[in-house]
């Protein structure tokens, strides 16, 4: 991982995996020399991978920290009570939220699952009250045909309910 990281430092670099646990492990030996250009994500689509929140954030507590909570397949509600148990605030250990809903096609191997307009909403609501930076990528295929959008996928931004119409990014990036 970090010997392409190393040898760009003029780049920043997204690493998003399924196995959070795993990261830690694997970090190199220099990881305080590139974890400043590192981000660092895990993916969810449903409430039942929320695990994979906690194996990213506990063991690491620094650098860009990403949920990419796409394709969204099933309802998710961010654990926030749990990280102020932990005596965490839930803001501080994620930085950046993406979310959108499955694209696919309609027969054939490649089948979308339905994804539902209040999920991608209590999502956004969760890391507006939150304060966490917010990215509505597309609403998928299933609300795409829904709504009659002109993106089979559902990723015209311009197309979106208004109060969906939200792509932020990390604080760092801004200003």
């Amino acid at each position: 991982m970090g010997y392409i990281i190393r040898r760009c430092p003029q780049h920043t670099f997204q690493i998003l995996t399924k196995r959070p646990e795993r990261i830690y492990a694997n970090l190199p030996a220099y990881w305080e020399e590139i974890r400043n250009r590192v981000w660092l994500g895990t993916s969810m689509g449903s409430g039942k991978s929320i695990q994979r929140l906690f194996d990213l954030v506990v063991p690491i507590q620094d650098g860009i920290k990403f949920l990419s909570l796409e394709p969204l397949h099933g309802e998710i509600d961010l654990p926030l009570h749990e990280f102020v148990d932990m005596g965490h605030k839930f803001k501080d250990l994620i930085d950046w939220v993406i979310v959108g809903g499955e694209s696919g096609n309609e027969t054939g191997k490649y089948r979308y699952r339905p994804c539902q307009m209040e999920w991608i909403e209590n999502i956004v609501a969760q890391c507006q009250i939150n304060e966490i930076p917010v990215f509505v990528k597309q609403l998928g295929t299933h609300l795409s045909r829904q709504l009659k959008m002109s993106d089979r996928h559902g990723g015209n931004i311009d197309e979106f309910p208004e109060h969906l119409q939200v792509r932020q990014f990390p604080y760092e990036l801004v200003g």
